[in-house]
């Protein structure tokens, strides 16, 4: 059955058809993948600051409905980085990345320095859909394939950058980092 879900911003409250928690506090897996439009306003109308901060606060929100402790990162100068301790007692630093439709996202590479506790959450703003959760270990840019991208424009003005190319037609190859399904390995 499906659960009308609240989200706030401001004066501004998004509406999503949601697939409800089950009894571990959990989403249904297939909750992030669901293609319900939502009710209420469209995502253009955000600036990309407050499309940021809504992202951040939901990527805030699926971690703690999966039983993590959710706290600021001390050392980030950012508020886009927060940290996570996982069910198992790791902590991880998480850099979240919000976007509208496809376009492409990057990580500075002296910002982003894969290791094991380093993660990334792209959260995908589709006109008319619910949000996509892409939840990506750091580590799997050392070998970059399909949508994960190295770019280090040697000679150029732009920054050496960990990027993520996505298409709509390429979405399903992220489907090795949904976000429900790679929450699970934290």
């Amino acid at each position: 059955m499906l659960d009308m879900a609240l989200f706030s911003y401001g004066d501004r409250t998004f509406k999503f058809l949601d697939s409800g928690w089950d009894n571990r506090n959990r989403p249904h897996s297939e909750g992030s993948l669901r293609e319900e439009p939502p009710q209420g306003e469209n995502w253009k109308a955000l600036s990309a600051s407050e499309l940021g901060q809504l992202g951040r606060n939901l990527v805030k929100n699926r971690f703690a409905h999966a039983g993590m402790t959710v706290r600021n990162h001390e050392q980030s100068s950012t508020e886009s980085d927060f940290e996570i301790l996982s069910r198992s007692g790791q902590v991880y630093v998480v850099k979240v990345r919000s976007v509208r439709n496809f376009n492409y996202v990057f990580f500075e590479k002296s910002k982003f320095t894969p290791r094991k506790d380093l993660i990334a959450v792209v959260v995908f703003f589709q006109e008319s859909r619910q949000p996509h959760f892409a939840l990506i270990p750091s580590i799997a840019w050392l070998n970059p394939h399909g949508p994960l991208k190295s770019r280090d424009y040697l000679g150029k003005k732009s920054k050496p950058e960990w990027g993520l190319q996505v298409t709509k037609s390429s979405l399903a190859s992220l489907s090795e980092f949904d976000f429900d399904k790679a929450i699970e390995i934290l």
